[in-house]
């Protein structure tokens, strides 16, 4: 997938408001790929876990016709993940917007409102 102003050349931005519009429609396959010790720390809601340095040999996990979105703390990892993926065949990638700062931020000052998105 190619977008102008996106990430990467093969990966799309993808806002807080249209990944829970997306996941709401079961759209999407929503990967976290910070550590596990993270993950327990706190994540989004339906999220996979699959550590960056775990992807290649865990591609099977994986749907590759369904559109993936792949968040991390800030950003490098997701990127590196992605990366993998459409080295892997994988054509539909997005990366979370602010990634799982931006989610923390919102979620703690309650300054998301997709009310007029959902």
């Amino acid at each position: 997938m190619l977008l102008l102003g996106s990430s990467s050349a093969w990966a799309a931005d993808i806002s807080q408001c249209e990944l829970r519009k997306r996941q709401a429609r079961d759209e999407i396959q929503l990967l976290d790929v910070r550590s596990e010790r993270e993950y327990r720390a706190g994540h989004i809601a339906g999220a996979t876990l699959i550590p960056h340095s775990q992807i290649s040999r865990r591609l099977h996990e994986l749907d590759k016709t369904k559109p993936t979105v792949i968040y991390c703390h800030s950003g490098r990892r997701a990127a590196l993940a992605g990366q993998q993926l459409a080295d892997n065949g994988f054509n539909d990638i997005s990366l979370l917007q602010g990634h799982w700062l931006g989610w923390q931020k919102n979620r703690a000052d309650d300054s998301l409102d997709c009310a007029g998105d959902l």
